[in-house]
């Protein structure tokens, strides 16, 4: 065996790979790689590039290998030769493998059809999240999320590589989200900033602002309205009339102003919820209708920019506009199909209730709570206690000492703990 064929051998065995790995990568049979080594054979030029990228080598390198001991490299000829200088013209490359080497830059491990399946399969459990919560889905959406890693891991086309960032930053958001409705404050932020990254790298501006809203809902929960509007103001500012920026204008800005307890900001509150409800109305014709999943990566419908509107004049205390807004969409609300969502306006509605009528106030609120036993999540507890802290001047009362009877059994129930816990 040449000392070139060798270094085929020993290239081969630094990746760890027998004959057979070899050949398999190359496409071939493991006897034509055998009689390779052996320098029975040398490979067809369509070849060079494939063993160069299994042994991961230059493919100057592995021409070199199959080089004969008697061939040179070049004929110096011309003018240059005649005045007695000998050097080899330099190498340039083989034509072919050039070519080849071009296409292989463009090869990429995610086809059309993977990209397809994928968005698919995000679209499935987006469409049944509001029916079965975030306890059947996750271990569905991590691995997804797994699937997308390792196919960015590989290579693609750029263009294919900019749907996979979308696609895999939606899939965190989505898992974010979860996190978020599970109380898992600081899963939630990892998963966002993930999504936030990611969406960054594929250009996506609506998913940043997707993710920016998601953030500002996960520190409304824990409280953090001031932190909550920062980032929805930054947000809105990639594009502030863009389709998601009437989720940051109405469940960012909007929702947190109107609990910081203060006039000015709850005149702003006012001012931004106008805003958001204007430009809801400027893309009407683009907007989904109805109430779409809460997880949607679609805009705010106009049903949600009224509902997040029942939620700030209830905090703002003006019971009479909250009834309005409630009203409009109570018949959409009824019709949707989602637990959280009747369940989160009725407690809006039961709390703009309170001074007129304590007992319609506290039934809603226990409507509420039996919607969402079999799926709580940590709004509609925090919604429910706020609620129950509203209602503190009745408690001796019967209606609402069953409301905080039946919140406390809500709070103990199996899928409930970790989300008051968290």
């Amino acid at each position: 065996m040449s000392d070139q064929r060798r270094e085929l051998v020993r290239a081969r065995e630094l990746q760890g790979l027998t004959q057979a790995d070899a050949a398999d990568r190359v496409h071939v049979a493991t006897s034509t790689w055998a009689r390779w080594e052996r320098g029975e054979r040398a490979p067809r030029t369509q070849h060079i590039a494939e063993i160069a990228r299994a042994l991961d080598v230059p493919a100057a390198r592995v021409r070199g290998w199959f080089t004969g001991p008697g061939e040179a490299p070049g004929d110096p000829g011309g003018a240059e030769a005649a005045a007695g200088d000998d050097r080899p013209p330099p190498d340039l490359g083989d034509p072919t493998m050039i070519f080849a080497d071009a296409r292989a830059l463009g090869a990429s491990n995610a086809d059309p059809e993977v990209l397809r399946i994928a968005r698919l399969s995000l679209g499935r459990i987006v469409d049944r999240y509001e029916q079965l919560g975030p306890w059947a889905l996750a271990a569905e959406a991590r691995e997804l999320r797994r699937s997308l890693h390792a196919l960015l891991h590989g290579q693609q086309p750029p263009r294919q590589r900019r749907e996979l960032f979308a696609t895999a930053a939606r899939t965190a958001g989505l898992l974010g989200y979860m996190a978020v409705h599970l109380g898992r404050s600081v899963v939630a932020e990892a998963y966002l900033a993930e999504a936030e990254l990611l969406a960054g790298y594929a250009e996506d501006v609506e998913m940043r602002m997707w993710t920016a809203g998601t953030r500002s809902l996960a520190l409304y929960d824990q409280g953090r309205f001031a932190e909550a509007d920062a980032v929805a103001e930054a947000a809105v500012r990639l594009d502030p009339t863009g389709p998601q920026a009437i989720r940051l204008l109405a469940a960012g800005r909007a929702r947190a102003l109107a609990r910081l307890g203060d006039a000015s900001a709850h005149a702003r509150a006012g001012r931004l919820l106008d805003e958001a409800i204007g430009l809801s109305e400027r893309r009407r014709d683009r907007l989904p209708t109805g109430f779409p999943p809460c997880v949607s990566f679609v805009p705010y419908s106009t049903a949600r920019t009224l509902a997040s509107a029942v939620t700030v004049h209830a905090a703002t205390g003006d019971a009479g506009r909250a009834l309005e807004c409630a009203s409009v969409i109570e018949p959409m609300v009824r019709n949707s199909g989602s637990r959280w969502t009747e369940a989160l306006v009725g407690l809006d509605v039961a709390t703009a209730l309170l001074g007129e009528d304590v007992r319609r106030a506290m039934g809603l609120g226990c409507r509420a709570l039996e919607l969402t036993r079999p799926v709580p999540i940590r709004p509609v507890w925090q919604r429910a206690r706020e609620l129950e802290a509203a209602a503190v001047p009745w408690a001796e009362e019967a209606p609402a000492a069953r409301f905080s009877a039946l919140l406390r059994d809500w709070g103990r129930t199996p899928l409930a703990r970790p989300v008051v816990a968290g």
